[in-house]
């Protein structure tokens, strides 16, 4: 079984939407990235990729001769966090019915979350200063997925969505600020 990180498939996405709209247009498409890119190859462009694999994608090769995807570093650019770490149960509508986590499910996850906070945030330290906790209450959201299926920018339009609602009850965060900033 094969790994794939979803974190740097996104960045080398949003490096070509800026580099190469031609490849990954700016706006993402119904079906997400990997629909113009292989997700799998998305995910190791910023490492060496033979030129067979790069020219699976039209123009793709080029692209990344002109620019380049940057390289990983070893250490945050900037501050990685600080703020809550919020739970939301979202009740997805689509054509078939609606479709959610148990209730009971999320309270395990939340429980381990406040668990596992503390050596997360500890681990993150050697990367930059962080400072994180887990809300006490979940917050209950409700999506319309037309043909069942969202991408990427659909998931931020709902976390944007959800934010403006709960700004009240959810920043700032205790002993912290809420430093959500949409894309």
């Amino acid at each position: 079984m094969s790994h794939l990180c979803v974190t740097r498939a996104l960045k080398n996405a949003r490096h070509l939407q800026r580099t190469a709209p031609h490849v990954v247009p700016r706006e993402e498409p119904p079906s997400g990235f990997g629909s113009c890119v292989p997700d799998e190859l998305l995910a190791r462009l910023h490492a060496p990729v033979p030129l067979a694999d790069l020219n699976r994608v039209p123009g793709l090769a080029d692209a990344l001769r002109q620019a380049p995807v940057p390289e990983r570093r070893a250490a945050a650019p900037e501050p990685l966090f600080r703020g809550q770490v919020v739970f939301v149960q979202i009740a997805f509508r689509a054509s078939r019915g609606t479709v959610s986590v148990r209730s009971k499910d999320l309270a395990t996850a939340m429980a381990f979350a406040r668990l596992a906070v503390r050596p997360i945030s500890a681990y993150a330290r050697q990367y930059g200063p962080n400072e994180v906790q887990v809300a006490s209450s979940l917050l209950a959201f409700s999506a319309n997925v037309p043909g069942s299926k969202y991408n990427d920018q659909t998931l931020q339009g709902w976390v944007n969505t959800i934010v403006s609602q709960n700004a009240a009850t959810q920043c700032p965060a205790p002993g912290g600020a809420c430093n959500y900033a949409p894309p």
